[in-house]
C-alpha cells in the first residue's frame, strides 16, 4: 500500500469518528500495512503501533468550538516540522484529510503545496449541527455558509469517501463535484456480545442511549418516548442537554462516558436501543447495540436507517410518537423481540472491520496511483 498521512482533529476523544481512526489503525498494524496519523491531544508523543504511527500534538493557540475538539488561531509549526522530516525520508503518496478543523486544514496545505494527491472523507453533517445551535432566525444561512466552506475545503480531493451510499446523495445536492466513494463501519463483536449480559431478561424493560446528549442528537424527545411507560431508560454519554435531561427524568440512570468493557456490559444488560439522531451520517453505536443483541428504534433520517432493515433487525420510526409506540410493540410481543434482536446480532456479525480497510486501502491506492 502506498506510503499515507492521515489528518484528523479527532482521535483520542469519545466519539464515532474517533473510534473508527483508532479501530483502523489497529487493524492495519495488525496487517504490517503503513499510515502516519496526524492529530491533535493532551499528551505530545508519538505512539508506535508497528507499522501504524500516531503522532499527536498538544494546541498551542486555539479555542474550543465542540465538545473537547479546538481549532488553532493559525498553523502549527511543531506539525510542519514533523511531517517535512518524515516526507523527506519516505515521501507520502498519499494524504487523507478527515475533519475540516485545523489538522484537516493542515494536511490539505501541505498536500496542495506539495503536490501530493489528496483523499477526504466526510463523517459529520456540521452544517445541520452548526444550525441546530443557532438562533433559528440565522439557521438558514449558517447552514449555507457551513455547505459552502465544506465545499471548498473537499474541492482539492479526488476522493470524498463517506460511510454510505445516502450520504452521496446529500453531498451531491450541497453542490459536491467530487468522485464519491464508500468507507464503511465495522465492529468488534467480541467486545460487543450479549455473552456479557449478566441482567435476568425478566423484568421490565430496559431502554438505552448512547452518544452526545446534545440537541444535533434530538435528545429532548426522549422524556416523551418513554414517559409513564414500564421501562428502565439509561444514558450513556454526556453534553450540553444532560442537565435537562436528568431533570425531565429523574429515574433514569446516567453514566457518563463509558469505553471498553464497561460500556460492553451496560450494552448487554439493555433490550431496546433509543436513536432518534436526525443527523448522523452512520451512527455507529446502533451497530454496537446490534451487536450487542439490542432491538434499535431509529429515526426515519439518513444513517442508520440506510443499513438497518425494519421489521427486519430494527424498527425505524417516523418521530418520538411512533418511537414510543415502538416500545409498547416490542413490549407486548416479547418473541418477535427475541426475533428481532437476534436478526440484529447476526447482522453485526457480517460487518467485519477487515472488509471496511479493505474499502480504505482500495480507495488509497487508487488515489495515489493518480500521481
Amino acid at each position: 500500500m502506498a506510503n499515507v498521512a492521515l489528518f484528523t482533529d479527532t482521535y483520542h476523544e469519545v466519539n464515532g469518528v474517533a473510534k473508527t481512526f483508532r479501530r483502523m489503525a489497529n487493524e492495519f498494524a495488525s496487517r504490517g500495512e503503513r499510515l502516519h496519523i496526524f492529530t491533535y491531544g493532551e499528551r505530545q508523543g508519538t505512539e508506535d503501533l508497528g507499522s501504524v504511527q500516531v503522532h499527536t500534538f498538544r494546541h498551542q493557540f486555539s479555542v474550543g468550538y465542540y465538545e473537547k475538539l479546538r481549532f488553532e488561531f493559525w498553523r502549527n509549526g511543531g506539525v510542519l516540522q514533523a511531517w517535512r522530516a518524515m516526507h523527506t525520508t519516505q515521501p507520502f503518496r498519499c494524504i487523507h484529510i478527515a475533519t475540516p478543523g485545523s489538522m484537516g486544514l493542515m494536511g490539505r496545505m501541505v498536500a496542495l503545496r506539495r503536490q501530493i494527491p489528496l483523499l477526504g472523507s466526510y463523517h459529520t453533517h456540521l452544517a445541520d449541527y452548526i444550525a441546530m445551535r443557532s438562533w433559528p432566525l440565522f439557521a438558514g444561512g449558517l447552514r449555507e455558509r457551513t455547505w459552502a466552506m465544506l465545499r471548498w475545503f473537499y474541492r482539492p480531493c479526488r476522493v470524498v469517501l463517506t460511510p454510505t451510499q445516502a450520504t452521496h446523495g446529500e453531498l451531491k445536492a450541497a453542490g459536491f463535484g467530487n468522485t464519491l466513494d464508500v468507507f464503511t463501519r465495522g465492529i468488534d463483536t467480541e467486545l460487543f456480545s450479549p455473552d456479557r449480559r449478566t441482567r435476568d431478561r425478566e423484568g421490565a424493560l430496559r431502554t438505552l442511549y448512547v452518544g452526545r446528549i446534545a440537541v444535533e442528537k434530538s435528545v429532548e424527545q426522549i422524556p416523551a418516548i418513554v414517559a409513564g411507560l414500564d421501562v428502565e431508560t439509561e444514558m450513556v454519554g454526556d453534553g450540553p442537554e444532560r442537565g435537562g435531561l436528568e431533570r425531565a427524568m429523574p429515574q433514569a440512570r446516567f453514566h457518563g462516558y463509558q469505553m471498553g468493557e464497561s460500556l460492553a456490559e451496560i450494552y448487554a444488560n439493555a433490550d431496546v436501543f433509543l436513536f432518534p439522531s436526525r443527523t448522523d451520517t452512520f451512527g455507529n453505536v446502533v451497530l454496537e447495540a446490534m451487536a450487542s443483541g439490542l432491538v434499535p428504534i431509529v429515526a426515519d433520517a439518513p444513517g442508520p436507517r440506510d443499513y438497518v432493515t425494519h421489521g427486519e433487525n430494527a424498527l425505524v420510526c417516523p418521530d418520538a410518537l411512533s418511537m414510543r409506540q415502538a416500545i409498547l410493540d416490542l413490549q407486548a410481543r416479547p418473541e418477535w423481540r427475541a426475533k428481532l434482536a437476534g436478526a440484529a446480532r447476526d447482522f453485526a456479525l457480517g460487518r467485519d472491520w477487515r472488509y471496511a480497510v479493505e474499502q480504505l486501502k482500495g480507495a488509497y491506492a487508487r488515489v495515489a496511483s493518480e500521481a
